[in-house]
Formats: structure tokens, C-alpha cells, sequence
């Protein structure tokens, strides 16, 4: 277990060390570049947290997941592995030569938060010039500490060595490439763009097939998913998205959309009888698809001061295409657009046809209007041609089950449009064969 520091009282402390000047690193929403005087962070609040760095230049980035608790304070070691070029655990002997006074650490702050102060009590409101003025956003939205803890409030001790293999309580190393378990070897030939289901424990789709239902409105029985089952698949949609967009980790991005497409937006019926599992799932998307518009600058890294919308889409016509969100593979944002659509639907008509004042949709749809809300600022108009879309996209999702089709024909219609390739750059790292005008 990481090291008690006594000299402090109030939050972990990280020191990181070895790290060379002039890398970008960031912790949680906080981003900035290394120099000489930058050995850590302290008073780092409890919660789940995700350090990452990258070298200047670099398209490479490599992270470091870790856990911090209501007690007293830890003072955790790790380092830049200069062999590697990854962040590491630091040796038994490193850390014994380490001293580990905090004053030279760099305190955590988000929006003013520290240790001592909970995630509720930041001050500063991010840029919601992307939704229409007037109406009311949601709480976790008004500050950039309330916003990181909606984005990582289901990543536990438990959950994380679950995902990652990697021992309890020791935090987790992760990179960019980080295509498989650390108890699995990769088989030859795999890339990092391999189903991400197979490298690291992520909850299984096919499991979840029974609890989700079909665009034909269809569903396999009437099995209800467990706690356990509920607490994974939410820890999951939250690890496989930071991963995935800070770090560019393309297994975890492909597995974040299996995830929101086959299971968050097909769950609409178990608002019935699970109604806050239903509701948390749609606020994690709402954060997620938030966080990617309007926290992220152009290179996906967050905004120095925790982002206030410097990377906001430019036009009006949805959301950014050019985040690594929306890249991972040709057609996923106008296939989420159809899902949203077809989830709008399918929750009004169930809000409509329940019987009686206590209706068990309503808290569901509640949360799907202020997603709605929040795309619509963007260009998303989900009650008018993205709602028809959705109805013929599920009519033609029935006729293909009535002919015994593939489930998911005409819903993943380019599918095979955007399989990776490989190409030959030069030493510069440019494609070659490309017309070049500044030669």
C-alpha cells in the first residue's frame, strides 16, 4: 500500500519522479507543462483521479488511474520510466530515497477545490453558450469539480483492478496502446484497434443482451440486471471514455460506443423497475458528450483552466467531428443521433401510457431532456428529423427481423465502410504518396 506521510493532514499526495521538462501533463481537468520546480501534486480531494503525460511532439501519451479515500492522508510514488518512456511504479528503493515533504508539491485545485472542501463547492461555471439561454442546467455542469466527479463517481478500487487486472488498492498504469490485459499477452498481429472487450475485463455485451431491448421493441425476457451488474456497466461507460479520449486509446473509444449504443440508449424499458440505474446512465452520456464539446481543446487535451469552452464546435450542425470521440469510426455520430432519437421516443410513449400520478419513466425522461437540451444548442433537433429518422430506422430494423436478417442490418449500414489500413510514412511521420504544396 502506498506510503502514510505524516507531515500531511489534509488529502494524497503524488510525487512523480524522474519526469523531464517540457511534457504536457495533465490530472483529472488540470493540464499544464512540465518544468524543474513541478515534482507532484498534493491535497489531491477523495475520489477517482487520472494523471497522464505526453511528450512534446508526441502523439503518445501514457496515464496512470488511482484511487483516493475519506482518511488519513497517502503519499503515493510513481515515475517516468525513461526505458520505456511510460509512467511506472517507482522501486521500493526509489521510494525509500524520496523525501517526502509536500510543500514542493503543486497543490490540486478545481475550481477551488481542495481536500477540505467537497465536490459540490466549486465556483466556476463553464461556457453553456452551446444550449439555449433561459432554462436551467444541471448542477454537475455549473463547476469543472462537480463535472469530474459525474465523470468518474462509479471508478472504485474494485472496479478498476476488475478492468485492468492490475493488483487492488495500487492504482493502474495505462497507455495509449494498452490494447490487452496485463495476465493476457497480445497474440501476434493484434493492433490497438482490436476489440477492447478482450483486452481489458470490460463488461460483456452479449451478457447484457438479455436486460436490453430491440429496435423492433422486442425483448429477449424480462430479466432485470443485479447491483453488481449495474455498478460494473457504470464504472465501465466511465473508464472506457476517459481512457479512451485522454489518451487516444482506440480499444477503449471502440468499446465506449458498443456500450452506449447497444446498451445506455436500448435500456429504456427498465426505467419501470430500475428507473435510477436508467437515470445515471443518461447523465454519465449527457457529462461525456459535454466534457468532449466543451472541455476539450483541439488536440482532446482539457483547457488549462479545466476548460470553459475553448473547443466548442463551430458550427451549428451538431457536435465537433474533429474530436477523437467522433473518429474512431465513420458513421457513429449520426448512429448515435438515430439511437437518440428512437430512446426519445420510446420513453414519452411509456410516460404517456402509465396509468396513474406515480409514473416510474418520468425521472428518465427528466434526464433525457436535459441531453435533448443540451444537443439541441449544437443542432441536434431530436423531436423533429432525427425523431422521424428513428422511426424508419426501427421499421426497417423490424423488417429485418421478420426476414431473419442480422439484428443490426441497415442500423450499422457502414460498418464495413472504415476498416483500418495500413500505410507507409515517411521519416517525418507523413503519409507517403500525398500531394504536398509547402515542398
Amino acid at each position: 500500500m502506498p506510503e502514510t506521510d505524516t507531515d500531511i493532514t489534509t488529502g494524497d499526495a503524488l510525487r512523480i519522479l524522474d519526469l523531464p521538462d517540457n511534457f504536457t501533463i495533465g490530472l483529472d481537468m488540470m493540464t499544464m507543462t512540465t518544468t524543474s520546480s513541478l515534482r507532484g501534486f498534493r491535497e489531491i480531494p477523495p475520489g477517482a483521479h487520472f494523471l497522464w503525460v505526453q511528450q512534446s511532439g508526441a502523439p503518445f501519451r501514457s496515464g496512470y488511474w488511482f484511487i483516493t479515500k475519506y482518511r488519513r492522508a497517502e503519499f503515493r510514488i510513481i515515475k517516468w520510466d525513461k526505458f520505456n518512456e511510460v509512467l511506472a511504479n517507482a522501486t521500493p528503493g526509489e521510494k525509500d530515497a524520496v523525501e517526502r515533504g509536500h510543500k514542493t508539491l503543486t497543490p490540486y485545485t478545481l475550481d477551488g477545490l481542495s481536500s477540505s472542501k467537497t465536490r459540490s463547492s466549486g465556483q466556476a461555471v463553464l461556457d453553456h453558450s452551446l444550449a439555449l439561454g433561459g432554462s436551467s442546467q444541471p448542477l454537475w455542469s455549473q463547476g469543472t469539480a462537480s463535472l469530474w466527479a459525474t465523470l468518474t463517481d462509479n471508478i472504485v478500487p474494485a472496479s478498476l483492478s476488475r478492468v485492468t487486472s492490475q493488483p487492488l488498492g495500487h492504482g493502474a498504469h495505462v497507455d495509449s496502446t494498452t490494447d490487452h490485459r496485463r495476465d493476457s499477452p497480445p497474440e501476434a498481429g493484434t493492433t490497438a484497434t482490436a476489440d477492447c472487450s478482450t483486452q481489458f475485463n470490460i463488461v460483456s455485451l452479449d451478457a447484457w443482451e438479455k436486460f436490453t431491448t430491440g429496435y423492433n421493441g422486442v425483448r429477449p425476457n424480462g430479466d432485470e440486471p443485479n447491483e453488481v451488474q449495474m455498478r460494473e456497466l457504470l464504472s465501465d461507460l466511465q473508464f472506457t471514455f476517459l481512457t479512451g479520449t485522454l489518451l487516444t486509446n482506440l480499444a477503449c473509444l471502440q468499446q465506449w460506443w458498443k456500450l452506449v449504443l447497444n446498451v445506455v440508449l436500448k435500456s429504456w424499458h427498465l426505467a419501470q423497475k430500475r428507473h435510477e440505474f436508467v437515470s445515471d446512465m443518461l447523465t454519465i452520456l449527457h457529462a461525456q458528450l459535454y466534457f468532449t464539446e466543451v472541455c476539450l481543446e483541439g488536440d482532446d487535451t482539457p483547457g488549462s483552466t479545466g476548460g470553459v469552452g475553448k473547443g466548442k464546435s463551430k458550427t451549428s450542425s451538431g457536435p465537433n467531428p474533429e474530436r477523437v470521440l467522433y473518429q474512431v469510426k465513420r458513421g457513429n455520430m449520426e448512429e448515435l443521433r438515430k439511437a437518440l432519437g428512437i430512446c426519445k421516443r420510446e420513453i414519452e410513449t411509456r410516460v404517456q401510457r402509465w396509468p396513474g400520478t406515480q409514473n416510474p419513466f418520468a425521472e428518465a425522461r427528466r434526464t433525457f431532456e436535459e441531453l435533448e437540451f443540451f444537443l439541441f444548442g449544437l443542432g441536434w433537433d431530436l423531436k423533429g428529423r432525427d425523431l422521424v429518422q428513428g422511426r424508419k430506422d426501427d421499421e426497417k430494423y423490424s423488417s429485418n427481423e421478420d426476414e431473419g436478417g442480422d439484428e443490426d442490418a441497415g442500423w450499422n449500414s457502414e460498418e464495413d465502410d472504415d476498416e483500418p489500413v495500413i500505410v507507409e510514412l515517411d521519416e517525418e511521420g507523413r503519409e507517403v504518396g500525398l500531394v504536398s504544396f509547402h515542398d
